[in-house]
C-alpha cells in the first residue's frame, strides 16, 4: 500500500563544550496538528498525496519533505491513512476564525490585522 509521510529537516544550533556553536540536522515527522512531532517514520501520520502536499505547505519554516512509503499495512491500519485535513486537525471553522481575529484585535490594531489577512491571501 502506498501512503505518504511528511518529514521535517531542521538545523538546530548546538553549543559544544569549547564554546563553539554548530548546526546539527534534526529530523522529525508530522504526526498531526497540535501533536508533538515524532522521531520515527513508523510513528508519523499516514497521509494520501493531496493531504501530504497540503500539510507541507503549512510548515515552510521546517523544510518539509513529502516522502512516499510503500509498505504492507494490516487491514486495521488501512483506516489510519488520513484523507482529509480535518482528520489530522488542520481545518478551522468560521466561528474559530472569527474568535481568532477578535483575539488578535485585542492586542493589535485593525490596520495590523488587516495587513496580516492580506498577506495570508497573497
Amino acid at each position: 500500500m502506498i501512503y505518504y509521510i511528511v518529514r521535517f529537516d531542521v538545523k538546530k544550533p548546538k553549543t559544544l563544550p569549547d564554546g563553539r556553536v554548530v548546526s546539527l540536522p534534526e529530523r522529525s515527522f508530522y504526526a498531526g496538528k497540535n501533536k508533538k512531532e515524532v522521531a520515527g517514520p513508523h510513528q508519523a501520520a499516514y497521509l494520501n498525496k493531496e493531504i501530504a502536499d497540503a500539510v507541507a505547505t503549512f510548515y515552510p519554516e521546517k523544510a518539509p519533505k513529502v516522502i512516499e512509503e510503500n509498505n504492507y499495512l494490516a487491514d486495521h491500519e488501512l483506516d489510519s491513512i488520513h484523507t482529509t485535513l480535518a482528520s489530522v486537525g488542520e481545518s478551522i471553522t468560521a466561528s474559530e476564525l472569527e474568535s481568532t481575529v477578535r483575539a488578535a484585535l485585542r492586542s493589535l490594531t485593525k490596520k495590523e490585522v488587516d495587513a496580516a489577512v492580506k498577506r495570508a491571501f497573497a
